[in-house]
């Protein structure tokens, strides 16, 4: 979740996008400059809204602050106020941009009300206002779309969106993709989405699994191996976890591995890398033996663990280190 540092900071950059037109835009970019800070300046512009009932960027800046903070009702109240003005915008690009993010906010609201059509209308208008701030929207069209029943051409949009836009995608827009690829069996796709995700540092709950079962899917057993340990891991940096979870699923990775008669144990290939002198990176051999060999884990599962460590698969945990790098538990390493 957003710290409300982070967002009262973002709410200092979004009141600088506009330029000084009427009276008051003057007083309220005088309000702006003054420097205030957290909720100081929350308050203020609050009060500048009720004071002036014609302005249009205060309100639209109110709205999409409480959508940031996934304060809805606020926010939707702010983005009718906004839309009842909306002849008050400024002219030129600071305000195309001013009426894209208000009706953005409100395709947001409109889908989270269960009115997609509505949802559609909005995010259209809003793309169409303005092509920089559009480029947002268009996550968003994809998920009504889809709810739509227009499953192909919210497919479509969301190929080219990854294709070009990708480092816009948030953390829930990538999940929402690597899932629609996921169910429409584009496993080697929904890989390429998986690791820029693991490069960002994000986390869901479940992506250890679902991560583990496209890999699964596309026949990388290592990687399927490694990553039914995230969940367990993450939840560990911040509860007294016992794994079972994990127990669990790695147990059944394991009795299929079997059944398929790709399994086997290397006790020399355990033997060399627990051998620190070898490996010349003391954070890799740190890493590897606690994804190896967490703590409470029941020693059972360290034959399959001797699977993954096989020499061809040691520089697989080489590719993974940024990956684990982001857990909390990991920082130091111990």
């Amino acid at each position: 979740m957003k710290s409300v540092s982070y967002l009262i900071f973002v709410l200092v950059v979004i009141f600088t996008i506009s330029s000084c037109k009427t009276p008051s835009d003057k007083e309220f970019n005088q309000l702006k400059s003054r420097n205030l800070q957290g909720n100081e300046l929350l308050q203020e512009i609050i009060n500048f809204e009720v004071e002036h009932s014609n302005h249009f960027e205060s309100k639209v800046q109110l709205a999409d602050f409480y959508m940031l903070i996934n304060n809805y009702e606020k926010a939707y109240e702010y983005a009718v106020r906004a839309e009842s003005v909306l002849n008050n915008a400024p002219k030129g690009k600071n305000g195309n941009k001013l009426k894209s993010i208000l009706f953005g906010d409100r395709a947001k609201l409109e889908y989270i009300l269960k009115n997609y059509e509505s949802a559609l209308e909005y995010a259209n208008k809003g793309i169409k206002a303005d092509k920089e701030h559009g480029v947002f929207i268009k996550f968003t069209k994809a998920k009504i779309l889809l709810e739509l029943n227009k499953k192909q051409e919210a497919i479509d949009l969301l190929d080219s969106l990854y294709k070009t836009n990708i480092e816009d995608a948030t953390s829930e827009d990538m999940q929402f993709y690597m899932y629609i690829l996921a169910n429409e069996k584009r496993y080697q796709d929904a890989t390429k989405i998986l690791e820029y995700y693991f490069k960002t540092g994000h986390y869901f709950t479940g992506l250890g699994a679902f991560a583990s079962g496209i890999y699964e899917k596309t026949g990388d057993t290592a990687r399927a191996i490694l990553a039914t340990f995230l969940d367990s891991e993450y939840y560990s940096c911040f509860n007294d976890s016992t794994h079972k979870e994990y127990l669990s699923n790695i147990k059944k990775l394991e009795e299929k591995l079997k059944k398929e008669g790709n399994y086997s144990v290397s006790e020399n290939s355990i033997n060399y890398l627990m051998n620190a002198s070898r490996i010349k990176d003391a954070t890799i051999f740190k890493l590897i033996c606690r994804i190896c060999f967490p703590k409470k884990l029941h020693c059972k599962t360290n034959s399959l663990f001797k699977f993954v460590l096989k020499s061809k698969h040691f520089q697989l945990h080489l590719s993974w280190n940024p990956v684990y790098l982001h857990l909390p538990k990991l920082q130091p390493f111990p």
